[in-house]
């Protein structure tokens, strides 16, 4: 879980309709979402853990991120894979995709990739970008899914419309080879530029697109 990942995570926090209980004493979403966006990870996460015992699942999501990257608390995988089941079981589209990578990589319990498929239909249902992206990871290494590249490109442009960095550039990487698309390395190039600010990977693949353009 990257620096970024929970950046974005916080961000969710107060989009409109966040129904999170509003009680006189403590803290707020906003509050929250001021430190989080400073870097002010410590400061945030017993505001958060406040919340999350209050009910809300974006927190538990946001706590459960911060366990799972051991950013402002000791990494703890059970207490982040504990954090995101309590989150899917009020249906939050987010923690569908984070538990599904907990059950597919045996993080924090045991390993259960049949489960992890279910959490990410279930997030893909709900318009999870992450669900989108794992699912079609597998479908196109064929790693918990039939191989199916059509299916891949579908999930990836589903997961890329969200803005979904890893999605954008795998997306490249497939129009830079022709793979489950015709070669363009135009459209490469493209997707490659979207994704290079913030992904490594895209980077080194556009420097090899540019080369092969000539």
């Amino acid at each position: 879980m990257s620096l970024r990942r929970v950046a974005l995570l916080a961000g969710g926090l107060v989009l409109a309709g966040c129904a999170v209980p509003q009680q006189s004493a403590g803290p707020s979403i906003e509050q929250v979402r001021a430190q989080l966006q400073a870097g002010n990870y410590e400061a945030a996460a017993p505001d958060l853990q406040t919340l999350a015992d209050r009910g809300s699942p974006r927190a538990q999501v946001m706590l459960g991120a911060m366990y799972e990257a051991g950013h402002g608390v000791a990494q703890d995988f059970s207490e982040a894979r504990r954090l995101y089941e309590l989150a899917a079981a009020q249906d939050h589209a987010p923690a569908f995709g984070l538990l599904g990578r907990m059950y597919a990589m045996g993080r924090g319990g045991t390993q259960d990739v049949a489960k992890a498929v279910d959490l990410y239909e279930r997030g893909i249902a709900a318009g999870d970008d992450w669900s989108a992206f794992a699912r079609a990871f597998q479908y196109e290494t064929g790693e918990g899914a039939e191989h199916n590249m059509a299916e891949a490109v579908r999930l990836y442009r589903m997961a890329a419309e969200k803005g979904h960095t890893r999605a954008i550039t795998r997306l490249g990487i497939l129009h830079m080879r022709g793979n489950g698309v015709e070669q363009d390395l135009a459209e490469a190039r493209r997707l490659l530029e979207l994704a290079a600010p913030h992904s490594e990977l895209a980077r080194s693949m556009l420097a090899h697109v540019q080369e092969m353009e000539g």
